[in-house]
């Protein structure tokens, strides 16, 4: 009876106890290196990309495998090699196709040409989330840095207009002065009002981006990133770096040579005789990373 008894106290205590509380998760948005890896993360447009691209690469290995063998079996009453037994004839058959002349290889090289331009079609699927992300984040830093610059103007002017008012009192102000800083204090209120709807307009915008509800929480954006070295900024430099960086003309490259390899493939299909191959574009190597 004690032992049940000192069971039961144990237990009431155990349920007594505080709760330890759940760790807390900052709102994301104060930063745009936050919300880039956040987008990444949760971007559907960008996974569906990755998978398709992940589905090309394992394509190149069936693209050059030798296709299905087929089996086929026939019966017949009739015994063609013996006219005079009409005895039950049963035909097993296993058939298998080997292509000629380099097709297997020029299959192989089509799956990997498709499979290099699907890479960069998630790359360039992932800059384009990127440049979306620091567009509406710097239009956000923009909005509140301009309301606040707009909220101290009307606490300014606010104060101005008590000081004209009771100057206008004592008979030293003319009721214009006053009149004219009750205007600019009103537009200065419209504006602010203006202003916290754009703020709420670019946080359904980067909620959309990163695959949030539209009045998901967003912290207030801290600064904006520094801007690149001089150096890297010239128009030599950029024309540069676009023509070895840019997805899309990599992605163009890789459609060339596939085009370039299935008509070499129909060719041979049709007349059956090897000629030497010419490809006008190589593969290039796979994206690479660049600093967002």
């Amino acid at each position: 009876m004690l032992r049940s008894s000192i069971i039961g106290l144990l237990g009431a205590l155990a349920l007594t106890e505080p709760v330890s509380a759940a760790p807390k998760t900052t709102t994301p948005g104060s930063t745009v290196g936050e919300l880039i890896a956040l987008a990444r993360q949760l971007s559907p447009e960008l996974a569906a990309a990755a998978l398709n691209a992940e589905a090309a690469v394992a394509r190149i290995t069936s693209a050059g495998a030798l296709p299905d063998p087929t089996g086929r079996i026939t019966t017949d009453n009739l015994d063609q090699r013996n006219v005079s037994m009409n005895g039950r004839t049963t035909q097993y058959r296993l058939m298998q196709e080997f292509p000629l002349w380099g097709k297997l290889d020029l299959k192989r090289d089509i799956a990997s040409f498709e499979a290099t331009a699907a890479q960069h079609r998630r790359r360039s699927a992932e800059l384009e989330l990127v440049a979306r992300v620091k567009g509406v984040f710097a239009a956000r830093y923009a909005t509140f840095q301009a309301l606040t610059l707009t909220q101290q103007t009307l606490d300014t002017v606010t104060t101005a207009t008590a000081n004209v008012r009771d100057r206008y009192s004592q008979g030293s102000a003319a009721q214009d002065d006053v009149l004219r800083l009750e205007i600019e204090a009103e537009e200065l209120n419209i504006e602010i009002e203006r202003l916290r709807g754009q703020t709420i307009k670019t946080a359904a915008q980067l909620n959309a981006l990163l695959n949030r509800r539209p009045d998901a929480p967003l912290a207030r954006p801290a600064a904006l990133r520094p801007l690149p070295n001089e150096s890297k900024m010239r128009v030599a430099a950029l024309v540069d770096r676009a023509v070895r960086r840019n997805p899309s003309i990599a992605e163009g490259e890789a459609k060339a040579g596939s085009a370039s390899a299935m008509r070499e493939l129909a060719e041979r299909n049709r007349n059956g005789v090897p000629r030497k191959r010419k490809f006008p574009l190589r593969l290039r190597s796979k994206p690479q990373p660049s600093n967002d």
